[in-house]
């Protein structure tokens, strides 16, 4: 039988051949991400500032951007432009004359069309109100038919997996019909009666979140709906209805801006709000499913201005952009990271933070933040950068085994910033699994 102390010699040898390598390149959470590269970025008119609003990522990497801004990268584009996964304008996706106005929010559906919403009222020099649904290729598609459509600004839109559109906005009328500040569209663009409001709420809508069993979370500044006090936040059963089983007490003392739901289907809000339900917040707060607030979310002082985005990841952490410069007293500007139980992840720097708001943050392999920024960390970063989520996790198998039967596995993870050329040492595990073997 070969002895272990033999097994231990060869693995020692064939460690040192593995781990002698070189060109890893990472960086910590936080930092910017200079492989998308955007050139000058977004301009307005003269004298009034870009900013973007909104944003969706395309299973392919491209990224669809919604804002006020007239050209991106010395490319005419207004109000909406696609980038590719590189951060270059993509020249497919083509709008024309674009909007007139500026788009509050994208989405995306699951055939790759496109739904934007906004203070618009032309698309392509053609009237548009508020609401349209693009294809692909930044047409308009024709079979999304919405007649007269909204009455005023749509500020945010959700895609069910069902296909049908939930709106809420600063709107009263869609085609002809009431519709208080929320609607549901069918994937024709026609009204969804099945989802029945009555009468709807008695002040805008700015944010929505779907929850998996379709009911709809909605915040804005309203104080009723249907009648009955709702103070700036409620959920919708699926058919319109008000959840009964969701209450909120005395809600929110100010403007509810940004809604996610996190893995445990429990609810952020963030905004202009200084408390909840009588309780002090700074501007953001975790909900549970029954609408009390989660007191395991320690925010302590919270942030120091309001929250306009935010991004429940997978793990139950939570990305929040906004106007601020501290959070519970350390200094953050504008962009944050929250663990799950509310403190703050410092394990995601992003040093000097944004000059101007973050208004917008989506996610794919990496975070994207929108806004009104013209540098993050002090670099050129034109209302839009890419960051870096987290640190890679590099998993090794040597070339050839041990010896036969035998399996070895490393796995490491890295944080800082790796130069071509470098040679590091690490620290890592070993697990090395085994059968027993016999000389022949």
């Amino acid at each position: 039988m070969i002895s272990n102390s033999f097994l231990s010699r060869i693995l020692i040898v064939n460690l040192i051949n593995l781990f002698l390598f070189t060109g890893v390149s990472s960086a910590q959470p936080g930092a910017l991400d200079s492989k998308f590269s955007t050139g000058s970025g977004f301009l307005f008119e003269t004298g009034k500032s870009a900013a973007i609003y909104s944003m969706v990522l395309q299973p392919d990497g491209k990224i669809v951007v919604g804002g006020q801004f007239v050209s991106f990268n010395g490319n005419k584009c207004s109000h909406i432009v696609r980038l590719n996964a590189d951060g270059s304008f993509d020249e497919s996706f083509n709008t024309g004359f674009g909007f007139n106005n500026p788009v509050r929010t994208v989405s995306i559906q699951a055939d790759g069309k496109i739904i934007a919403g906004g203070q618009f009222t032309s698309f392509d020099d053609k009237q548009q109100n508020h609401i349209i649904r693009l294809n692909a290729d930044g047409s308009k598609d024709e079979s999304f038919n919405v007649g007269s459509a909204f009455n005023d600004v749509v500020y945010a839109s959700i895609i069910q997996p069902d296909g049908r559109i939930v709106t809420g906005g600063k709107f009263t009328n869609f085609n002809g019909t009431w519709q208080n500040y929320v609607s549901r569209l069918n994937a024709d663009g026609t009204i969804d009666v099945l989802f029945d409001a009555e009468k709807g709420f008695n002040d805008i809508v700015y944010a929505l979140a779907l929850e998996n069993d379709d009911k709809i979370v909605a915040g804005g500044i309203f104080t009723a709906f249907n009648g009955s006090t709702a103070n700036r936040i409620i959920r919708l059963n699926a058919d319109g209805k008000a959840d009964g089983s969701f209450n909120s007490g005395t809600g929110f003392d100010n403007d509810v801006r940004a809604l996610t739901v996190d893995a445990n289907e429990r609810i952020i809000a963030g905004g202009y709000f200084s408390g909840y339900n009588g309780k002090n917040n700074g501007y953001i707060v975790r909900i549970n499913t029954n609408g009390t607030l989660d007191e395991t979310f320690k925010t302590g002082t919270g942030f120091n201005g309001s929250v306009l985005s935010l991004l429940a990841q997978n793990n139950n952490q939570v990305i929040a952009g906004g106007y601020y410069t501290a959070y519970n007293g350390t200094d953050r500007k504008n962009i944050s990271r929250l663990n799950s139980d509310g403190t703050i992840d410092n394990s995601f720097n992003s040093g000097k933070g944004t000059n101007g708001g973050v208004i917008a943050v989506r996610e794919g392999k990496k975070i994207y933040l929108g806004g009104g920024f013209t540098t993050y960390n002090d670099a050129a970063a034109n209302q839009i950068c890419r960051l870096i989520s987290e640190p890679y996790i590099i998993s090794v198998l040597p070339a050839s085994s041990v010896c036969a039967g035998s399996v070895v596995k490393v796995e490491f993870s890295s944080e800082g910033t790796f130069n071509e050329g470098n040679i590091f040492r690490f620290s890592f595990q070993i697990l090395l699994e085994f059968s027993e073997m016999r000389q022949s």
